[in-house]
């Protein structure tokens, strides 16, 4: 309920309670690591969706930690969010996220190649459209500019897909 209701702080040390043993576990520390994001803590949220991915390496906690790393300036964050684009090629929210790091980068050509395909899944996106723009007139960051387009982080944590699949490998055989 706080969660919903974006009061991270609180939600935050209501999901830090939930126990290993748990079977909302997994989605506790999914969401556990958006809280922390959303105080600022890209740190902490980034520890968080790691520990997670070992576990779950969903499409969503691999461009969480992505989108962490690029909040930090770490130079791993686009190579961590083509991971989750090589799991989830369809999700325009990854391929937005690899061309605005690659955008503040200063890659304006293979910049705007992600930006096209977040169009092509969603034509109606104004900010990779504005992000775009800027890529086709070799716009990039201005000094001390307050950018209201940001990453996008997932907050829906869904890995029962996942888990079934890897109950049917399992049983075929396969790791």
């Amino acid at each position: 309920m706080y969660y919903e209701q974006h009061e991270y702080r609180t939600a935050a040390d209501w999901f830090a309670k939930v126990k290993p043993i748990d079977a909302h576990y997994r989605e506790s520390v999914f969401l556990l690591g958006v809280c922390r994001f959303s105080q600022g803590d890209y740190a902490s949220a980034q520890a968080l969706f790691e520990q997670l991915a070992k576990d779950v390496p969903l499409a969503s906690v691999v461009n969480n930690i992505g989108v962490c790393q690029a909040k930090l300036n770490s130079g791993e964050a686009l190579a961590t969010i083509e991971r989750a684009i090589e799991t989830d090629a369809s999700d325009p929210a990854l391929h937005f996220n690899a061309g605005f790091v690659l955008w503040k980068q200063g890659q304006f050509d293979k910049a705007a190649a992600h930006l096209r395909e977040t169009l092509e899944r969603d034509s109606a996106d104004a900010e990779a459209r504005q992000l775009l723009e800027r890529c086709d007139k070799r716009n990039g960051p201005r000094p001390r500019e307050r950018m209201e387009i940001q990453e996008r982080l997932k907050t829906e944590y869904e890995e029962a897909a996942y888990l079934q699949l890897k109950s049917v490998l399992q049983s075929n055989g396969k790791p």
